[in-house]
Formats: C-alpha cells, structure tokens, sequence
C-alpha cells in the first residue's frame, strides 16, 4: 500500500503524493514504527541542561522523554516511564534533581536510571532484581551540542545518520565560542498532519504570499526583498535538505539591516572581521551573508537567518501536531545585538509575528480542505528541471521538497516488504 503513495516521474518533471498519505489515521500508525521509531530524532541541546542535575522532559516522535545530566557529565535521555507500571517518574518540564521518584508507587531512579529504591523491597523474591528494572533508554548521540534519540538498534550511527548535514550545524556552532538556547520556547498546536509541517519549514515558494505583509514590512523598512533571488537546493542524503538565500534581512551575527541603528554596525563588523579571521573569507561569508534553512529528517528545521531557530514537531495524530520552537544564540552575545536577535525571531516566528500564524492559518486550511477527498494528489513538481544542478534552483523551487519524500517514500515501502514474505522472496 505504501509504495503507492508517492508518484515520483522526477525524469518526467511531475512528482505527486497521495492526499491520502496526509489523511490516514492507519498512514499514521505505521509511520510511528516506520519513520520516527527507525530515525534520529532531536531531543534538545546541550546548553539547556549546563549541570549535573539538571534535566528537561518532553515528548519526542510520540515518546515522553527526561533529557539528563548526570553526574559524570554525561547526556542521557531516559524513556518517562517507571519499570513497575508505567507511570510517569518527572511531572515537571525542567529542573535540578538528584533522583527520579514515581508518583504512583515511589520507585526511585538515579540520574543514570538505574532503580536504586524500591518500597516494600522485601516482599520481592525469587528471580526480581532492582539491576533488570532500570529505566528504558533509547540510543543517544550528539553533535555539536545537537542531541538525537533514536528507538533502533539497526539505524547506522549519528555521524552517518547526518552525513553533509553536520557541516550545516557546525555554520551554526562555530558562530561563537559557545552557542546556548535561550530561555523559554514557543510553543503551539497545528490542525494539520506534520509532513506538511515539515514542507512549510523548508518552502521557499509560499513566502511571497502566504507573506506578502511581511515583505511590505520590510520593504517599508528600507529592504530590498528582490535582491539575489537564487539559492541553493542541495540535498544532504537521507531525506536531509538545504536552501540557502539571500533574504535581505538582518542577521544578527554580522550583517546590518537598514531598520536597525547605526550603533550596532561597529559591532557587527567587528563580530564579522572575528569569524573571517578564524575561518577565511569563503567560509565567513557563509556563516554571515547566507541565510539557510535546514531540514533534519523527519522533523527537525532549523532556521539561520534573521535568526537562528530550533524547531521540531511531535505528532498527535494524522490532522494534529504540536509544535515547539527554541531560539539560540551566542553565550557571550553582548545586550545590544541580543536585542536585535529576540526582536527579529519574535517579529517572524513569534506567535504575534509575521509568520508563525500565517503559516498555522495555511497548513490547518490545507488540512480542513482535505476532508473534502476532492484531490487525489498533491504536488510537489516544481523545479524538476534543475533538480540535478543545486546552485541554479530558483528560490522557489521544491527540489528539498522532493528529497524528503523519496527519503519518507523509503521508509514506508521497507516496512512493506517487512511485512510481506514474498515480497522480501521477491527482492531477494
């Protein structure tokens, strides 16, 4: 059933997706096993959690999640789930803690997992120890700070997992000494399924009207939003994508914009001879003129332009997906410049901001509309012609697009020939 979903006559210039692939509440159940359980999904960063002690909880790909330092200094993230009857051992979003304590029937857990108390231990016996009841925990990676979870034993490593995507973070680390989440997030809920999450977060095409009063903004402001409308489209492998533009905004890591003071500039420019001096002047350039977005398959988009932010989804069901959003920055950024950066990621992807409900407003529409199961196919065909040669993509083309799916498409069809034995008799 799933490999028929996605119509990829890329040679052709048409590629298609099933609606359905959108609707499906069975789509969705199998994209738990298929795709998140079998990926590395973004549990946070390390700067959230500084000490030991320090954790946060959350649900990533649908699994409530601590994400912990321990005493070691090491990241661990551990399943919320007691070993004795499930019950949650942290009700709190963040904190210091030297152990974990179910509310239900009090086991308690060290930072490392292992059950370390059980009331009533006496009554136990026979082939019950405290070593076989730890807390589950997914396998953990990280890079750069970025931490990743993954539920399969058989999913290749982080490294290999990202493969060209890692250069895209470390543009992003090495923009400072050490870069941080700033505190809070952003947090909301979109009435539609979360692959067209995933799509927004990296569609250059919807900008000039599903944001047509943002660019006015910043054409009022002084900006030139026509300049250099090409960018680049590459595709990092495994469902991993890119673009980068030039947006014309200001970047606050070292690119004046019109709408801010004179004041800021010397900082600016001096925050910009600091990078071409420790990187060279290609590389500088790209970490200060280009802005980007990133896709992490499946759920994770970081946007490094007018600032930098972290967001990922956590799906609820095929129409329903909660949206969290971080913003990071320079440990050491001065007041002047930090200003400039929360004022522009709250003026775009704030929840007042030019954006953010544009694009909950489109996405829950779309989602509406697809009840009508008027449409049997969605498409995703623009810039099929360029699709080979990434530096001639036109801004709006959805090559990244594309690279997503056939990534999801995969994912899908395995679990297919998992389930079928003659299909796997078949490939064989």
């Amino acid at each position: 059933m799933h490999a028929q979903l996605v119509d990829d006559q890329g040679g052709n210039g048409l590629f298609r997706v099933r609606t359905e692939a959108f609707r499906s509440p069975a789509i969705f159940r199998a994209e738990r096993t298929l795709v998140f359980n079998k990926s590395w999904l973004y549990v946070g960063h390390a700067s959230e959690i500084p000490l030991a002690g320090n954790f946060v909880t959350r649900s990533v790909g649908g699994h409530p999640v601590i994400m912990v330092r321990g005493r070691d200094g090491g990241i661990r993230v551990l399943f919320n789930t007691c070993a004795h009857q499930s019950s949650p051992v942290c009700r709190v979003p963040n904190g210091t803690a030297k152990f974990f304590q179910c509310f239900f029937h009090g086991w308690t857990y060290d930072t490392d997992g292992s059950l370390i108390r059980v009331p009533g231990d006496s009554s136990y016996s026979g082939k019950f120890t405290k070593a076989q009841h730890g807390l589950a925990a997914p396998r953990v990676g990280s890079h750069r700070g970025f931490v990743f979870m993954c539920s399969s034993p058989s999913t290749p490593p982080l490294a290999d997992y990202l493969g060209p995507a890692r250069d895209y973070l470390d543009l992003i680390a090495d923009q400072a000494q050490e870069m941080v989440v700033l505190p809070g997030s952003h947090k909301y809920v979109t009435h539609a399924n979360w692959k067209m999450v995933t799509m927004n977060g990296n569609d250059g095409y919807h900008v000039a009207t599903t944001h047509a009063t943002y660019l006015k903004y910043l054409r009022d402001e002084g900006v030139d939003t026509g300049a250099r409308r090409l960018g680049r489209r590459p595709n990092l492998g495994n469902g991993h994508t890119a673009s980068e533009f030039f947006g014309g905004w200001g970047r606050p890591i070292a690119r004046w914009a019109p709408y801010w003071s004179d004041d800021v500039k010397p900082l600016l420019e001096r925050k910009s001879a600091e990078l071409h001096d420790r990187f060279g002047q290609q590389r500088a350039h790209l970490m200060t003129e280009v802005d980007r977005n990133l896709i992490i398959f499946p759920n994770l988009v970081i946007n490094d332009h007018s600032s930098i932010i972290i967001r990922t989804w956590d799906p609820v069901s095929a129409g329903k997906v909660v949206v969290t959003a971080w913003c990071l920055a320079p440990k050491d950024e001065g007041p002047k410049l930090r200003a400039l950066r929360l004022r522009n990621y709250l003026t775009f992807f704030g929840p007042g901001g030019f954006a953010t409900p544009d694009d909950v407003e489109a996405l829950n529409g779309v989602q509406n509309s697809f009840r009508n199961e008027a449409m049997e196919w969605l498409d995703v065909s623009k810039g099929a012609a360029t699709e080979d040669d990434p530096d001639v993509a036109d801004n709006a083309d959805e090559n990244q697009l594309r690279a997503f799916w056939r990534r999801w498409q995969s994912d899908m069809a395995a679990g297919d020939r998992d389930a079928d034995p003659r299909r796997v008799a078949a490939d064989a």
